[in-house]
């Protein structure tokens, strides 16, 4: 989206209900925290992400039969 086309939409939103007009701040307040602060995994999830790749590595993978039991649960 090119800065005249975002430009066109806010002035839009200016158009609308106050409460949609707050709802769309509270929106793009979100998206800018979320930009902010990234996501960090711990050293736990790490680790596991890890064991699981090492595991696809091996060809360690969950039988048919597997899965069904899994799902039939």
């Amino acid at each position: 989206m090119t800065n005249a086309a975002l430009q066109s939409t806010l002035d839009r939103v200016l158009t609308w209900a106050l409460e949609r007009q707050i709802e769309a701040a509270r929106m793009l307040e979100t998206i800018e925290r979320s930009d902010s602060h990234p996501f960090a995994l711990s050293g736990d999830q790490i680790a596991g992400i890890k064991a699981a790749l090492a595991a696809a590595d091996r060809g360690e993978f969950a039988s048919d039969s597997e899965v069904q039991a899994l799902w039939a649960k």
